[in-house]
């Protein structure tokens, strides 16, 4: 599955370096990406030792997505070294898997979830560090995973099978950001619903095409799934500001954004000092 994705940055955790006084990254999960394995239900019955009697689907989706954010850590890790600590900041909050924000809405159930990770942890595949509230941070320090090596173990046995899947196909794609470069709620209008069609029609657009390119780390062929190009745009203040394009490919090294092929066909990458400035001053003249 390595080759089909496009792992998400991670973020130097200064605090959680000081704690454990070794190098710590850590990122948010991406709770609309799992995994799709035809042995799913064996993982997930060996995963909890008790029956699930209710809500299975819940479970099998939670599942998916933790093995994928587990799996993304794994691959970072391996990419930093071996002395460096990566985790995923799992929320343990309850309020969070009900958020109603267009933002972080998400599929996931909290009471499975948190059973799973639970469960994992029992089984000493992964190691959670809990959160806490602390005066020196107004949001407190959150809870964060990491993968033990018996749990690598775990991920190795069955993760070739896997598929990156989309769990939550109506992510938001029209951010607006307010002046503290936070997400801000908006009211729907005709324009930001026309914004929102014609990207969903611009994604499906690229996902009928293929795209590789040649990984810098181990210089072997990558062809990320289609979800991982789909584009969103990002408004600062109002929607006549901003509104540039962002997508997961543009994580790439300059070197990888260079063996880029669409279709097969090589591609290249024009850059234009000052662009939008001289066609200004062109429309001007």
């Amino acid at each position: 599955m390595k080759n089909l994705i496009i792992p998400p940055n991670l973020q130097f955790n200064k605090l959680l370096s000081t704690l454990f006084k070794s190098d710590y990254y850590t990122r948010f999960p991406a709770n609309n990406v799992g995994v799709h394995t035809e042995q799913l239900d064996d993982v997930l019955n060996a995963a909890i030792d008790k029956p699930i009697i209710r809500h299975r689907e819940k479970y099998r989706e939670a599942l998916q997505a933790i093995i994928f954010n587990l799996y993304t850590c794994s691959i970072a890790r391996e990419k930093l070294g071996s002395e460096e600590r990566v985790g995923v900041l799992f929320s343990r909050n309850r309020t969070y898997y009900h958020n109603k924000s267009r933002y972080d809405r998400t599929s996931l159930a909290y009471q499975p979830f948190i059973r799973l990770l639970n469960s994992l942890e029992d089984k000493a595949y992964i190691r959670t560090h809990k959160g806490f509230k602390s005066r020196d941070r107004a949001s407190g320090v959150p809870s964060t995973t990491e993968l033990t090596k018996d749990g690598q173990q775990w991920l190795e046995g069955f993760i070739n099978e896997c598929k990156p899947q989309e769990l939550n196909t109506e992510k938001e794609l029209i951010y607006l950001v307010n002046e503290n470069k936070k997400n801000a709620e908006y009211e729907d209008t005709e324009k930001t619903n026309q914004f929102r069609q014609q990207l969903k029609s611009f994604n499906n657009f690229i996902a009928q095409h293929s795209l590789s390119y040649i990984s810098a780390d181990d210089q072997e062929e990558m062809q990320p799934h289609s979800l991982f190009l789909k584009y969103h745009r990002k408004f600062h203040k109002d929607f006549t500001h901003g509104g540039r394009l962002y997508s997961p490919i543009q994580n790439l090294k300059k070197e990888e954004r260079q063996t880029i092929k669409l279709n097969g066909q090589p591609t290249v990458e024009l850059d234009f000092k000052s662009l939008h400035l001289r066609l200004l001053r062109f429309k001007e003249s």
